[in-house]
């Protein structure tokens, strides 16, 4: 598999980490979209998502750049700290290896947490080859964005967790500071860890007390705190970015959002492809409890006067209140509050996260939660076969299950087709759009400038660049700047977003997206006869390059004054 088409943002990790300009290049602050009929150079673009000499190590200015922005700055410390140690230069790479550590940490501390859970070091592995070759592994280690990072916090505050759980006095060294600093670091990767590790440590304090481990729910709620409390301390725009109001200001259908996320989840751990129709959360668990009660209520009945069966109810409700005291005492709960902790996260995604800014890539918000739910059923299905006495039996059982899930990984692997972060590029076989740039002069047409990271590279080596946009045929009033590119040069390059110029009888072409990568559609063909109309040139196709969501295409053109 070859990643050559990158998200926007993607080119945002790096821009955001590196750029001493701004930390917008579509406008002056996040989400206000105004430079388009403007002008640009290469360097601009270049240096938008590079470091120089000047800029190299230069910490402050990656603060100052996510205080505008809305996410924490440790990952963009880290980017920017490679970065700097090669100025001048530029590699997805970087992102890339960085993403493949934190997953390496990722499967170290799932595998011991799940090892602790199940009692089982076979179960930790089974957990770990599941989920590391899970489509959503995949995806979250391909995205060059914090996920992998925050994916990697999240199971450690789980593990550091079941640890503390497990001790019958914490330490500090072994105990308190990790959880205290993975608290930080976490809260410093991305904002939605903090209702994450706010969620788990609740519910954490609230099985000590009924242990009445009083010390421990207080070390553990203070560490947890206290880690919080230096991630404020340590970046204060926290507080804006967690409280502002949304700039979003979505209206769309919550149990929509739901459906889709769960379609996602399925396909990205399964292969399976379930419905986008019906309820919501809530009514799925009820739907659930009815259906264990369905069954489970006649045959009670059935069996109501057999004398074995009243015995062992008897017994059960009668020794329920002491056996459950016992079993607390004993029972490493984390993997109930690391539950309850990701269904918060996930009715967080469904009613906080606005559809219309990510789309289908929604699924990145819940990345930092597929290990822990993949973990907590696997680990409690080989528990549940350890209960068995015969031996035989629970290895036959457990052959079985393990046989199983790596039929569904390989199920998923070539029947799920949810990629999105590891697409290879439409090819024309005439070389990137940057090598027919070099100190040339170029007019862009775009939909929207919010789109424009996407063109660093593809127009770093230009020299002068005009921005204009598609919309209302915009493109079009642009007489004057035209004018001066024509009256300077004998060649003007013409790059555009491929169908963003669309007529009325281009209704359905994306119906069929495929049928060819350098058919114009009638609106191009006008726009390109637009040019050659008006500025007496002849237009000649040089080549096409994916970025951004497929099928993003952008074409470049030579317009030669005849």
């Amino acid at each position: 598999m070859k990643k050559q088409v990158f998200h926007e943002d993607e080119f945002f990790t790096y821009a955001l980490s590196n750029s001493s300009d701004r930390p917008f290049i579509y406008g002056s602050k996040w989400l206000d979209i105004e430079n388009y009929n403007s002008w640009e150079t290469g360097d601009s673009f270049r240096y938008y998502v590079r470091t120089t000499g000047e800029t190299a190590f230069d910490y402050v200015n990656v603060w100052k750049n996510q205080a505008a922005d809305v996410h924490p700055p440790l990952y963009y410390v880290l980017i920017h700290t490679i970065s700097s140690f090669f100025s001048e230069s530029f590699s997805w790479w970087w992102g890339f290896l960085l993403n493949l550590v934190f997953f390496a940490v990722t499967q170290v501390f799932l595998y011991k947490w799940c090892k602790r859970f199940a009692k089982s070091e076979y179960t930790g592995l089974v957990v770990c080859i599941f989920y590391g070759f899970t489509i959503a592994a995949l995806n979250t280690v391909m995205f060059i964005r914090m996920y992998e990072m925050l994916t990697m916090f999240t199971v450690m505050l789980v593990y550091y967790g079941s640890k503390a759980a497990d001790a019958v006095k914490l330490s500090f060294k072994k105990h308190v500071l990790p959880v205290g600093l993975t608290v930080l670091g976490g809260a410093l990767t991305q904002h939605t860890f903090l209702i994450f590790a706010f969620v788990f440590s609740a519910v954490y304090c609230i099985f000590e007390l009924c242990r009445k481990r009083f010390r421990n729910m207080f070390a553990f709620g203070i560490a947890s705190f206290i880690g919080a409390a230096m991630s404020f301390a340590v970046f204060p725009a926290t507080y804006k970015h967690i409280f502002c109001k949304d700039a979003f200001n979505e209206e769309i259908d919550r149990n929509y959002k739901f459906f889709l996320i769960k379609y996602l989840f399925a396909i990205e751990t399964t292969g399976y492809k379930p419905s986008l129709m019906g309820g919501s959360l809530i009514t799925y668990l009820i739907a659930g409890s009815v259906i264990i009660l369905v069954i489970l209520l006649p045959i009670l009945f059935l069996f109501r006067k057999e004398l074995y069966l009243k015995k062992r109810l008897t017994k059960l409700i009668s020794g329920f209140p002491a056996k459950f005291a016992a079993g607390l005492k004993k029972t490493n709960f984390t993997w109930i509050a690391a539950l309850v902790a990701s269904v918060v996260i996930f009715e967080f995604i469904v009613v906080s996260i606005p559809y219309s800014a990510v789309n289908d890539y929604i699924d990145r918000y819940y990345f930092m939660i597929v290990p822990l739910i993949i973990g907590i059923i696997i680990c409690m299905t080989f528990r549940i076969f350890s209960l068995i006495k015969l031996r035989f039996v629970r290895i036959g059982l457990k052959t079985i299950v393990s046989l199983a899930l790596a039929g569904v990984l390989v199920f998923q692997n070539v029947c799920g087709n949810r990629n999105l972060y590891a697409r290879s590029a439409c090819e024309s076989g005439k070389g990137p759009i940057n090598s027919y740039l070099i100190d040339e002069d170029c007019i862009l047409i775009v939909s929207s400038a919010i789109f424009l990271p996407c063109y660093s590279l593809m127009l770093e080596n230009a020299d002068d660049i005009f921005i204009t946009l598609s919309d209302d045929n915009m493109y079009l009033e642009q007489e004057e700047a035209y004018k001066k590119l024509f009256d300077e040069n004998d060649t003007v390059f013409l790059a555009f977003q491929k169908d963003c110029i669309m007529t009325k009888e281009d209704i359905n072409i994306f119906e069929d997206v495929e049928k060819g990568e350098t058919e114009l559609s009638n609106g191009e063909e006008e726009m390109l006869q637009f040019f050659e109309d008006n500025y007496n040139c002849s237009a000649e196709f040089c080549t096409v390059e994916g970025t951004h969501i497929d099928p993003y295409r952008v074409m470049l053109y030579k317009l030669t004054k005849n």
